[in-house]
């Protein structure tokens, strides 16, 4: 976890990449995140989830880019993500791409002040993108 400090302006995102073997719910998202069904704030962590996976089947259209592609994902995450990107997507895993916003919910502005990447077999997210 990034804890930042020092200036910081009233507004943030960030910007994920979820690559999954089978297609996203809100409950099978919040699972892969840690989130467990008894959290006090499940239910909104669900609403959240479901919102990035709506967001995540439109893309970076903040970006000059028509499509997600390698070099897109390269420039936002890196070679290491850019790689994984292009091998699970020749393999038909489910990719999407899109942004969180601080001025959105509280559950969502407290992702976007963190960085993270989570790998597993069958999931890998990368929310490291992170503009303040």
């Amino acid at each position: 976890m990034v804890i930042r400090d020092g200036f910081v302006t009233n507004s943030s995102s960030t910007s994920f990449i979820i690559i999954s073997k089978k297609e996203l719910t809100e409950e099978y998202l919040a699972k892969k995140l840690g989130v467990k069904e008894n959290a006090p704030n499940y239910n909104t962590i669900l609403n959240l989830c479901k919102e990035m996976i709506s967001e995540g089947k439109r893309g970076f259209y903040h970006h000059y880019y028509e499509d997600t592609n390698y070099e897109l994902v390269k420039e936002l995450f890196g070679v290491k993500t850019a790689l994984k990107y292009d091998e699970l997507s020749k393999k038909g895993y489910n990719i999407y791409c899109g942004r969180i916003s601080s001025e959105e919910s509280e559950i969502e502005t407290a992702l976007c002040l963190d960085c993270f990447t989570v790998q597993r077999k069958d999931i890998y997210i990368d929310a490291s993108d992170n503009v303040w």
